[in-house]
């Protein structure tokens, strides 16, 4: 046990959530996403194409229904589907992904479908290990 706390989610970089993001995902089964009566809602990434912004968790994507999205609910996404489905569909469709942004913090990852399916489902190659 170390007496080195762990860092909140508000004192990492981008990258940093991105790992947890991940880490919390594949421990959990759950991806979390915030929708309302139009849907799920969407960040403006500065490209053409949706993004999308998803949690680790309920609490976290709960924090982010504020301000334009405070008539939002917290949507838990079964890890199978969001690599079997959601992953495929979105990157068919030209989404991104904003990788667990967090209130009153600009800064936040976007990823491709396809890098982050990389990063929580490695494809298996004969001979590797």
């Amino acid at each position: 046990m170390t007496d080195t706390p762990e860092k909140s989610p508000g004192d990492m970089s981008p990258e940093e959530r991105s790992d947890l993001f991940v880490d919390r995902i594949l421990l959990l089964g759950v991806v979390w996403a915030l929708r309302n009566d139009e849907g799920f809602v969407t960040l403006d990434s500065g490209e053409d194409t949706g993004c999308i912004p998803f949690w680790p968790d309920r609490p976290s994507a709960d924090a982010m229904a504020v301000e334009d999205w405070d008539d939002c609910e917290p949507v838990g996404i079964k890890l199978t589907a969001f690599v079997d489905q959601w992953l495929p569909g979105m990157k068919a469709d030209g989404h991104m992904i904003a990788v667990y942004p967090i209130p009153d913090n600009p800064d936040t990852l976007i990823a491709a479908p396809g890098d982050l399916l990389d990063e929580i489902a490695p494809e298996d190659e004969e001979g590797d290990k």
